[in-house]
């Protein structure tokens, strides 16, 4: 499916919610987390 995916934050919004997603993004072919 998607192989980037850019997010835009300002690091103050739970950013530590969205390292619990990163292995299901990588294990569906996400291969690059833009900020």
């Amino acid at each position: 499916m998607f192989q980037h995916c850019l997010i835009c934050t300002d690091f103050s919004d739970g950013l530590y919610r969205l390292v619990e997603f990163v292995p299901s993004l990588a294990a569906g072919g996400l291969k690059k987390i833009i900020f």
